[in-house]
């Protein structure tokens, strides 16, 4: 069954969101994440607010590098959906 969102997908992409955590292990220029079985989608990582890296979903690790990690960060970080709605 499909279901119909008037959000422009925002829920789902919460939900998975919700299901991506952050490992803790980082070196030098990437981080990783654990990614549940199942989604699809890209991950994009802010640090200190500023854009920093992309990877595509992979389970059941997802690697994102970009540049050398800064001393002292605050990380974030969205999952995009690639589920056409």
């Amino acid at each position: 069954m499909s279901r119909k969102t008037t959000d422009g997908g925002q829920a789902e992409e919460k939900r998975a969101e919700a299901q991506v955590k952050f490992t803790g292990v980082f070196n030098g220029d990437s981080l990783s994440f654990e990614v549940p079985e199942g989604l699809e989608g890209t991950l994009s990582v802010k640090i200190n607010e500023q854009p920093w890296g992309k990877s595509p979903l992979q389970s059941p690790l997802t690697v994102v590098r970009g540049q050398p990690l800064p001393a002292t960060h605050r990380i974030s970080f969205k999952v995009q959906s690639t589920k056409q709605q």
